[in-house]
């Protein structure tokens, strides 16, 4: 049986997966972006220079199964900063019992994952 799906930040040994998911991502809405894209934006993910960009992966069995790109920012219409859900995506190559459901199954809600922060954030989809 496989292990629980467990979802955590975003780290330098995780490039080359994070590429993986990311391609799979942006080829499934049919488009691409540059390598330089690729670099400045895994940079970025990491920096502490840039708190306000975020990435997570979801893993099962230690393989990472799904990603999640969020950005947080001032909004008009609040006093709180408001989180944008800019890509989410689930792996449909993992095993049935892993990508395709992950984000359900791991509790990918944008909501929750800003109350674990402390911030009362409300996330916009990209779609």
């Amino acid at each position: 049986m496989p292990d629980k799906i467990t979802v955590r930040p975003l780290t330098s040994g995780d490039e080359a997966e994070w590429r993986r998911l990311w391609t799979g991502y942006l080829e499934y809405y049919e488009t691409s972006v540059p390598e330089e894209v690729y670099t400045t934006t895994f940079a970025r993910l990491l920096s502490a220079d840039h708190p306000n960009q975020n990435a997570l992966l979801a893993l099962q069995d230690g393989q990472p199964v799904g990603l999640v790109h969020y950005i947080y920012h001032p909004h008009n219409w609040k006093v709180e900063e408001v989180c944008y859900l800019q890509d989410l995506y689930a792996d449909p190559a993992a095993p049935p019992d892993r990508g395709g459901l992950c984000c359900r199954r791991c509790g990918w809600s944008p909501v929750g994952l800003l109350d674990d922060a402390g911030f009362q954030r409300h996330c916009t989809p990209s779609l």
